[in-house]
């Protein structure tokens, strides 16, 4: 797990308007804090031999304008499903959904 812990900054996830540097998280010690598109959330980690799954988010925040709140939404649905992990040959974390790339995610500086 000590790949990915660290500080991370969403680059692209799949159905979701990325504004630049808006969505992050953080993997510590078995945990992950994050920053969805509206409210922030936690929840821990499960990892094991690149399977990567989260378990019941914990949100925190408010009522963000409809179409924030249509991407927080696709956001949270995604990190609900996610069963794969991979850190890309440029550094890049790429966390799948039964194969399929969702969310890409660049370390922070």
């Amino acid at each position: 797990m000590s790949t990915l812990n660290g500080n991370w900054i969403v680059t692209e996830a799949e159905g979701v308007n990325v504004r630049d540097g808006q969505m992050r998280f953080e993997i510590f010690d078995g945990s992950v804090f994050g920053q969805a598109p509206c409210n922030s959330f936690r929840a821990q980690l499960i990892t094991a031999d690149g399977q990567f799954s989260l378990g019941p988010l914990d949100l925190r925040g408010n009522v963000c304008d409809e179409d924030v709140m249509t991407d927080e939404l696709e956001y949270l649905r995604i990190l609900s499903r996610l069963s794969h992990f991979e850190v890309d040959g440029d550094g890049a974390l790429v966390l799948s959904s039964f194969g399929a790339p969702m969310i890409r995610a660049v370390p922070e500086d």
